[in-house]
């Protein structure tokens, strides 16, 4: 009982630093406009910043524009729906390609969501864009990491590893439409608070079961509802149905025509794993030279399509193989 007292005293004491170090991230010359898909992340800077416009994309029956609009209606002025259609979700990628260098299908689709509420905001006349980047990273908040949990000191060692690798695209986006992207998490001195809270606090039970987030999800349940505060961790592509997307490539690429392809690929040292590999590839190739074609000296390539492999970790940011093992050239 003692310890479950202390527990309980431990995780108030450190809401109410949670709050005051959240209050701080506070920034008005920021012009407020916010990526909300109604998770944890993006609705707790909803309720503390309060911005005036709120934009929430889809593609087809997406559930973040039901807990989005939750969150909009109780925090924001405007609330914005932009439901893609394949054609627009379709050019989105096209463009993204391009711009991240990139035919990991992962990355496409998370990033196609950030690129549509980015270009959004800015047709509406906003310059700065929030978004909830870092959270999950801080705060152990990947499904992944679940299975870490009965292992605390693996987790806390997964976490650091994460911070010294961790990149997001909002930034390199921002940048190409002209717009200022804004992660209140990354913003020090939150980031270096957050970096410092116990790993115990981070994850926890709730109902029988095991939650990333934690003391995040304590601490506003009661500002978001115990919906919103505990509602499961979801991608950014599932979150908003963009993964849905490989079913109109697979409409439109026959099995005869991605045997032949994926074999032309292959010829160029790239092993691609279905149809909406193979799309991307070939959007990839239209702007690009396959990855062995890369001249600049490397110490490794990635063996799934030879890219000079300029990460730490295991995972190739040209195909989006994983785990991998660069080899030596």
């Amino acid at each position: 009982m003692h310890f479950l007292f202390d527990l309980k005293m431990c995780l108030v004491r450190s809401c109410e630093e949670l709050r005051a170090q959240l209050f701080q991230i506070h920034r008005s010359v920021c012009s407020h406009s916010i990526l909300l898909s109604g998770g944890l992340d993006s609705s707790i800077l909803a309720s503390l910043l309060k911005p005036r416009y709120a934009v929430t994309i889809g593609f087809g029956k997406a559930e973040d524009f039901t807990f989005a609009e939750a969150i909009a209606n109780e925090f924001c002025k405007i609330h914005i729906k932009v439901l893609l259609d394949h054609e627009m979700l379709l050019s989105i990628i096209s463009n993204l390609i391009e711009l991240l260098k990139t035919f990991d299908p992962i990355e496409i689709r998370n990033s196609s969501v950030l690129y549509a509420g980015i270009e959004e905001s800015k047709r509406r006349g906003y310059s700065c864009v929030i978004t909830g980047d870092g959270c999950d990273e801080l705060f152990a908040g990947y499904n992944y990491m679940r299975r870490l949990d009965g292992a605390l000191n693996d987790l806390e060692v997964e976490l650091h590893r994460i911070w010294q690798i961790m990149h997001f695209s909002a930034q390199q986006i921002g940048k190409a439409l002209g717009v200022t992207i804004w992660s209140p998490y990354l913003d020090n001195p939150f980031l270096e608070y957050a970096k410092r809270i116990d790993i115990s606090e981070k994850v926890g039970y709730y109902r029988g079961k095991r939650w990333g987030k934690f003391i995040l999800r304590k601490c506003f349940e009661k500002e978001l509802g115990k919906s919103t505060a505990w509602r499961p961790k979801q991608a950014q592509e599932r979150g908003a149905n963009i993964s849905l997307i490989a079913n109109v490539i697979n409409q439109v690429c026959d099995d005869e025509r991605f045997k032949l392809e994926r074999e032309k690929a292959m010829g160029e040292g790239v092993v691609l794993k279905d149809k909406e590999h193979l799309y991307y590839y070939l959007l990839y190739r239209r702007k690009f030279p396959a990855p062995r074609m890369d001249n600049e000296y490397y110490k490794l390539r990635c063996p799934k399509c030879q890219c000079p492999f300029i990460w730490e970790g295991n995972y190739c940011r040209t195909c989006g193989s994983h785990p991998v093992s660069p080899y030596p050239i």
